[in-house]
């Protein structure tokens, strides 16, 4: 019998406040777990979904550049505001700005 999971090793853990569960390596997701007690893992490297310019980010920050875009992508997602290089390069950095975790003090965010 083959059993076959379909996951990303490189996504978020669960967020794990136990510290006797994160004794027994539960803040590292099941595909981490596999893939470090030696199982074959295949990766699939291309996105069919988002426009380039967008997958860019997530493709050199997390997977070492590896993420291909599908062929005929681009065409598909194109909008007319990917023209405008000024308001493409703020969509960016929003995208970028949409998956930080910032410290709120009473001071507030500061500069961001």
């Amino acid at each position: 019998m083959q059993v076959y999971l379909v996951g990303d090793p490189i996504q978020l853990p669960a967020t794990v406040i136990s510290k006797r569960a994160v004794s027994f390596g539960y803040d590292v997701s099941l595909f981490k777990r596999l893939q470090q007690a030696g199982y074959p893992v295949q990766v699939l490297d291309t996105q069919y979904r988002m426009h380039p310019s967008i997958c860019r980010f997530p493709s050199n920050q997390f997977y070492d550049g590896g993420v291909k875009t599908g062929e005929g992508v681009e065409a598909q997602t194109q909008r007319p505001w990917h023209a405008d290089k000024v308001r493409l390069l703020n969509l960016t950095h929003f995208v970028c700005l949409a998956g930080m975790f910032a410290s709120i003090t009473a001071g507030g965010l500061g500069n961001l």
